[in-house]
């Protein structure tokens, strides 16, 4: 609590445009900002193109911009050291009309990637890892000299223009453990010759911390002695909470190794942004789709697998409800709740599907219903009642793992007698179309 009120009282804390899906427009962002009364925005990448920004005027903010914006009508990646003169010229023009839209709204910062030795492929489709997609097979003709020579020529040219509009920006650390062969400027190394070539007041550097976790990982050199080495180019650091391997932006962890740095009196001024993105829905969706096919496919009917995930559905609801209605926070502690939920839930729809396809070879259609739910019902209430196991940890001092071990309780009872009843209503419903399919 007291790292995090330091962070606030600094008044440098920025939160990135970023946290609503990909593609969403820019406004809903600051929509949910203005109402929730905070009014310092870093102008994220993942929006979709719009006409014109003219509503910016609306929202007296402080604004930090980063990379890609203004998102371009054709989308490409940008790549400043790219050895493709089309690439690396596209992506030179479209950083100096970021900079041209820095200086007509006043942002504070202009950041941006260094660039990289091969050309990137798009945005990755998964939302466990927001690094680029990349090409293997361009590796064999990369050239990382001539890659580093092309960053510095680019560099030139647009700490050039950004000084003419007086602009300030900042490069982004890079990092990336499966990736890490395609990158610029993730090694200490790079940096030195970085800090020869330009002075602090010409281009600073956007710490990215889930960036230097990768890479020190993936390069095996210490956090600290790096910091040490850039700290008087440090202008922004970018905050998010990653697992050492992929580039997850999760939210930060009270244990997170950065709090010392975030917290360090040296950046007490820089711009600190909150970089978090939001994977849980697209997540949970996604799990319950495939589960719906793969019931689908087991039972040999779409409608089974639809009716399969419908009480997992009601069930990760009522739970996030619950979890809003006494103000447990979502964290990427509680987040992981949901796929608990999916994983042993599931087990109670099937087992109840099965059964009724079973039974209704042998049983009459009035009486269906009441026979599966007397056959099945207690192993359902029985299997809850064991997994309540959970409720163990509503004994913990550690207070995420407390909310989970009640969270899971109230999860057991929801997808059981969610299954019982949700389930066994609409099938007694549609039992005339699903008995006569099913035999």
């Amino acid at each position: 609590s007291s790292q995090k009120a330091l962070i606030v009282d600094i008044n440098n804390l920025f939160l990135s445009s970023t946290f609503l899906p990909d593609g969403s427009p820019l406004y809903e962002s600051l929509n949910l900002c203005k109402e929730n009364n905070i009014n310092r925005v870093e102008i994220g990448s993942n929006h979709c193109f719009e006409n014109n920004y003219v509503y910016l005027g609306n929202y007296h903010f402080d604004f930090l911009v980063h990379n890609y914006f203004p998102i371009p009508k054709d989308s490409f990646v940008i790549n400043i050291a790219s050895v493709s003169k089309i690439i690396r010229t596209k992506s030179i023009n479209h950083l100096k009309s970021a900079i041209d839209f820095c200086d007509t709204i006043g942002a504070k910062l202009f950041t941006f990637h260094p660039g990289f030795i091969t050309d990137p492929h798009g945005s990755n489709l998964s939302n466990v890892n927001y690094d680029f997609r990349w090409n293997e097979n361009q590796l064999a003709e990369a050239n990382y000299t001539k890659a580093k020579s092309l960053m510095f020529n680019a560099l030139d040219d647009l700490i050039k223009y950004a000084t003419s509009k007086t602009v300030k920006i900042a490069i982004e650390t890079e990092g990336s453990v499966t990736n890490k062969d395609h990158l610029l400027m993730q090694r200490p190394e790079e940096y030195e010759a970085f800090l020869d070539k330009y002075s602090p007041n010409e281009i600073g550097i956007n710490l990215n911390i889930g960036h230097l976790n990768l890479a020190s990982n993936a390069f095996n050199f210490k956090k600290e002695n790096f910091i040490n080495l850039i700290q008087d180019y440090i202008v922004a650091m970018e905050l998010s909470h990653n697992d050492s391997i992929e580039d997850q932006h999760l939210p930060l962890h009270p244990d997170g190794w950065y709090w010392p740095l975030i917290c360090d009196v040296r950046f007490k001024n820089v711009y600190k942004i909150l970089e978090f993105r939001n994977s849980t829905i697209f997540s949970i969706t996604f799990s319950l789709i495939i589960i719906g096919i793969i019931s689908s496919i087991f039972f040999k009917r779409i409608l089974w697998g639809v009716l399969a995930v419908i009480p997992l559905t009601s069930a990760v609801i009522i739970n996030f409800g619950f979890m809003g209605y006494f103000g447990i926070e979502l964290s990427h502690i509680t987040a992981i709740l949901s796929s608990i939920i999916i994983g042993v839930g599931v087990d109670f729809a099937i087992h109840y599907v099965a059964q009724f396809r079973r039974l209704s070879r042998t049983v009459s259609p009035e009486d269906l219903s009441q026979e599966v739910v007397d056959d099945v019902g207690y192993a359902i209430i029985l299997d809850a009642g064991s997994n309540m196991g959970f409720g163990a940890l509503l004994f913990s001092a550690f207070l995420p793992v407390k909310y989970i071990g009640g969270l899971m309780v109230f999860a057991m009872v929801s997808t059981s007698l969610g299954t019982l009843t949700v389930l066994a209503a609409l099938t007694e419903l549609l039992k005339k179309r699903l008995i006569e399919k099913g035999k």
